[in-house]
């Protein structure tokens, strides 16, 4: 207070502004980890169907002659590049739909909102993906190399 006014900054004025775009923040920060937690559970039951499907194209390339190395390089490689052609299409189609979304927001009244792709982000969230598809993968190729050869043969 000073010579008869009280002094008050703009941050303390809207203080109830703050503190809802901070809950906000944190929010949307706790539905991103739980659709991130959904896609890891996603990875995992595609990974299986995945390997379960190439149980018999492993056996054949047991049978002739190719190590279990290669064939688990490149069954896991093959899972990895589905991934990676579903992040790029992803990436592609946020780009591409960002001016529809932002004409629908306008649509709405807001003229100041500002829609924006974070690349880093997504970078961040992509590589964490693919490592976690990668250590998915690995652990259902390790499950599908108990299975009995002979069994997998007459199955087919």
């Amino acid at each position: 207070r000073r010579d008869g006014y009280s002094l008050v900054t703009w941050k303390e004025a809207e203080a109830g502004l703050y503190s809802a775009l901070l809950i906000e923040k944190v929010l949307m920060y706790l539905v991103l980890s739980l659709l991130f937690a959904v896609i890891l559970v996603s990875l995992r039951s595609s990974a299986a169907s995945f390997f379960a499907l190439k149980r018999g194209e492993r056996a054949e390339l047991m049978v002739l002659g190719l190590g279990r190395g290669s064939i688990a390089a490149s069954f896991i490689l093959s899972f990895l590049y589905v991934l990676a052609s579903g992040l790029a299409a992803g990436a592609m189609l946020a780009v591409l739909l960002r001016p529809l979304a932002v004409r629908v927001i306008r649509s709405f009244g807001l003229y100041g909102a500002e829609l924006a792709f974070p690349l880093g982000t997504f970078i961040c969230l992509s590589l964490l993906m693919a490592a976690g598809a990668a250590v998915i993968g690995i652990a259902e190729e390790k499950a599908e190399r108990k299975a009995d050869l002979m069994e997998v043969l007459r199955n087919e």
